[in-house]
């Protein structure tokens, strides 16, 4: 975007722009990464959210990745202000207890002397590198980015916290999950230990999430434990992300909640009380994640609250298998056998055995 107090030829942007790519060709080799100048004007006086906003709605009129925009300052600096068009897309997972980290979607940088943008390279290639997923590549630059921010406290940790992130997906399927989740729970730790519920609320309760999620997976240790401590940082990222105020990623926090408390049914004697606790969750998800809105989050859940109530001993059991048929049999309006085959058979199975079981119960 143009930069806010730039001179009439722009020449700020013109010299950001021909470094950058210039810098990003060195960088990322042989990697289509092409940065361009626009006219259009993004700036704080309009409100930060509502100029990320805009940000955002002209990265997607132009097919582009991120959105680099600010405020000159001095003859040769620039603080730089960073707004991902979109986050990356979510893979589509049918398996039983998914949990989801926040995506990283904006940032702020420093400034810095733009014939020196190095920090700012390492970021729009490392992120183009997120967004492929690519992690470990992504990692090499966010890492880099950490090195060079040596005079700003929060971005630095706001840095801490892309790298803690990319290090869950890193764990994802991977034979060394536990030492990458060992790596995301430190830097969200340091996070933490800047970003105050108080101060920073928005950022201190994705870090929340993101920790929640890291110690929900990490296979290592108590695992009890572990889960206990993933219950105790998704319920404080709850005191933020309200369903009023935060509606989406209240849903997405409280999915994760009620896969922690399904893992941790498995292993303690109280498994009844915390697979109550998981459905209650995961049905409080669903007054957002709709049919509508939101349908293979939706199905996905539907599948979740199938098995759960599959499981559920306690109570009416007739009840509960019937609860789960028809979680089943909506999870079936998603899952069709054209686009989800295989997720469409693991359905059709499930619904299956809980029909057998429910004639069963009938029988006796």
């Amino acid at each position: 975007m143009q930069i806010e107090g730039d001179d009439k030829k722009n020449s700020l942007q013109r010299d950001l722009v021909s470094t950058l790519n210039t810098e990003l060709s060195k960088e990322a080799p042989g990697q289509k990464i092409e940065v361009r100048a626009y006219d259009e004007t993004v700036t704080e006086e309009m409100g930060l959210p509502q100029a990320h906003i805009k940000a955002r709605g002209i990265g997607k009129d132009s097919e582009a990745i991120l959105v680099i925009w600010g405020n000159r300052i001095g003859e040769k600096k620039f603080h730089a202000r960073i707004t991902i068009v979109e986050g990356q897309p979510r893979k589509v997972m049918a398996g039983e207890r998914s949990l989801a980290p926040q995506n990283i979607n904006e940032m702020s940088l420093p400034p810095e002397i733009v014939k020196q943008p190095i920090y700012l390279t390492h970021f729009a290639a490392g992120y183009v590198f997120y967004d492929r997923k690519d992690y470990t590549s992504a990692l090499l630059h966010f890492n880099a980015v950490l090195n060079r921010l040596t005079t700003n406290v929060i971005e630095s940790h706001g840095i801490h916290f892309y790298i803690g992130t990319t290090y869950c997906y890193l764990a994802q399927g991977q034979k060394k999950m536990a030492w990458h989740l060992q790596h995301a729970i430190s830097h969200f730790d340091t996070v933490l230990d800047y970003y105050t519920e108080e101060n920073f609320p928005e950022q201190w309760a994705a870090t929340q999430n993101n920790l929640g999620g890291a110690y929900a997976l990490l296979p290592t240790g108590n695992r009890s434990q572990n889960l206990q401590k993933a219950i105790i940082a998704f319920e404080s990222s709850l005191r933020v992300r309200t369903e009023k105020d935060f509606p989406i990623l209240w849903a997405l926090t409280q999915n994760n909640l009620g896969a922690a408390y399904w893992h941790l049914s498995l292993l303690t004697s109280d498994g009844d009380d915390n697979l109550k606790r998981a459905i209650a969750a995961f049905e409080a998800s669903l007054r957002v994640r709709t049919e509508r809105d939101f349908p293979v989050d939706w199905a996905t859940t539907q599948y979740n609250l199938g098995i759960l109530y599959k499981n559920l001993l306690v109570g009416d059991r007739s009840s509960s298998l019937r609860q789960s048929i028809a979680c089943f049999e909506n999870v079936l309006r998603i899952w069709t056998a054209d686009i989800f085959p295989h997720d469409h058979q693991k359905a059709i199975q499930k619904l299956k055995d809980v029909q057998s079981q429910l004639q069963n119960l009938a029988k006796k």
